[in-house]
């Protein structure tokens, strides 16, 4: 037996399973987890594990094959995870930077799926669907607009309009939020690092909405937005450590001049080296691929709620 300890694997595959049963509904990717979660298990197993764990972790590991058995022998198809498009070099790339809008691009690379077919979930009203396939669209459009930029005579132009439309799904899955979960903000009022506080003042704490919510996935949107930086007391300690300069780079680029360049910033113009530039929106994009993920999660536990 390995003797180094199994438990961080069984942590996993448990997360997994969780996963799987509570905060996705697409099959292929339920399947996906699951088989992952049993591989994961297993695999836990094979290392030392407290006495008192192994047995409930061994009837999991049982449970599952009794449960699930016939999803633990399904053999994925390549359509099943690949996009039908002859530009493999940009689903590589997608993939590579774990940019697709799939809840399984980014947790284990022999699943690796280029696809971007995340959906909202549950009885969702038709104005909210057809924002969230807009909300889709401009994330893919930004997305291509980046890694058509590396090889282009139109580079700059390109990734200043890529950075742009990134940044301003933000406050349109704000939008959404307020919308599905019935927050009844006004929406000239609506901003996506706003939304979860009583009047929208962050002094006067959460809203009950939030607080008393057991959607875990609405807190993974709170704490995402905390990397939205504002010029104001209250939005500027935040986790992500370029939030200010990303937040620099979209006021130059919306409001005054932006450019590529040895660093300089006066009242007009803010200048970077372009490979910190690439840094930033790779962040946000980033950013934006997690809060489109969770969100989709987010209603899933909804309808799982309401049930």
């Amino acid at each position: 037996m390995d003797k180094g300890t199994g438990m961080p694997q069984i942590n996993i595959g448990n997360n997994l399973m969780l996963y799987a049963l509570h905060y996705i509904s697409q099959p292929k990717y339920q399947v996906a987890y699951i088989q992952l979660a049993h591989q994961f298990l297993k695999s836990g197993l094979q290392k030392f594990v407290y006495e008192q764990y192994r047995d409930d972790v061994l009837a999991r590991v049982q449970a599952i094959e009794k449960n699930y058995g016939q999803y633990l022998e399904y053999k994925f198809l390549r359509e099943d995870f690949e996009e039908n498009t002859n530009e493999k070099d940009y689903l590589e790339w997608c993939i590579k930077h774990e940019l697709c809008l799939n809840p399984l691009s980014n947790l284990d690379i022999r699943l690796a799926s280029s696809k971007d077919d995340i959906v909202l979930n549950g009885n969702i009203e038709t104005e909210f669907v057809e924002l969230f396939e807009n909300i889709k669209d401009d994330f893919v459009f930004s997305r291509y607009q980046f890694y058509q930029s590396f090889n282009s005579k139109h580079s700059k132009q390109q990734k200043k309009s890529a950075f742009s439309s990134a940044y301003a799904i933000f406050d349109k899955l704000a939008y959404l939020i307020n919308g599905i979960f019935q927050l009844n903000i006004k929406n000239d009022r609506v901003a996506f690092n706003r939304i979860w506080y009583k009047n929208l003042d962050k002094n006067k704490g959460l809203s009950n909405t939030f607080t008393e919510s057991r959607n875990l996935m609405l807190r993974a949107l709170y704490w995402a937005s905390k990397d939205i930086y504002t010029n104001e007391e209250g939005f500027k300690n935040l986790i992500e450590p370029k939030a200010k300069e990303i937040s620099a780079i979209r006021n130059y680029i919306e409001h005054k001049s932006f450019d590529f360049g040895t660093r300089t910033e006066d009242n007009f113009t803010f200048r970077i080296p372009e490979q910190e530039f690439d840094e930033c929106l790779f962040s946000v994009l980033d950013l934006v691929r997690e809060c489109i993920i969770y969100l989709s999660c987010a209603t899933q536990i909804k309808e799982n709620i309401t049930k």
